[in-house]
């Protein structure tokens, strides 16, 4: 999906319909958008599901009401790995005393660039297309009830559990000596 729009969008008082989409081997979304929104009713539902791996750069997936009713749709993302390179995952919703939808991201790796993921907040998180920016998953509702945020990537701390490797220790002292020196032996 390259500088694509895959919308369901409702300007009335009705809900935004669902988007599913189902990919096989690879689904690049790069610079795009996949998003619902309703302004007096609630947020479609996003799903996206497919094999191996999910690459979400300079781009958005989000569900969001921006009127002052509805609550926010949710999010399913369900893939063997999931990149984030300025992705934003977003199912907030405006509307007032309103719930904001659910995440849940179902992967096995999850690779944020710069290492790192906002996740969470009360305030919503700005995308801006084309500005090298921060990796955003929400489910935000200001005067109302967040959604939850699951994921289930497993969580890869590596710090202080450096352990020794097998092997032999080199005696480097013994490389240094030089062969060809005078002496007894030579």
């Amino acid at each position: 999906l390259k500088n694509g729009k895959i919308t369901a969008e409702s300007t009335g008082n009705v809900n935004a319909s669902d988007v599913d989409m189902r990919f096989t081997r690879r689904l690049i979304i790069d610079p795009s958008s996949v998003t619902t929104s309703a302004n007096r009713g609630n947020g479609g539902d996003i799903s996206i599901a497919g094999g191996q791996t999910m690459l979400l750069q300079d781009s958005q997936i989000t569900t969001s009401v921006l009127g002052s009713l509805g609550n926010g749709g949710d999010i399913s993302i369900h893939a063997d790995s999931l990149a984030m390179q300025s992705g934003f995952i977003q199912a907030n919703t405006a509307g007032v005393g309103a719930s904001g939808g659910n995440v849940n991201i179902d992967v096995r790796t999850l690779l944020p660039s710069g290492d790192s993921v906002l996740v969470g907040g009360s305030t919503p998180f700005v995308f801006q297309p084309g500005v090298s920016g921060p990796n955003v998953i929400q489910a935000a509702a200001p005067t109302g009830v967040s959604g939850t945020i699951s994921a289930t990537a497993p969580t890869l701390d590596v710090a202080g559990r450096l352990s020794r490797l097998a092997g032999e220790v080199v005696d480097f002292a013994a490389l240094a000596k030089d062969p060809c020196r005078i002496g007894a032996t030579s």
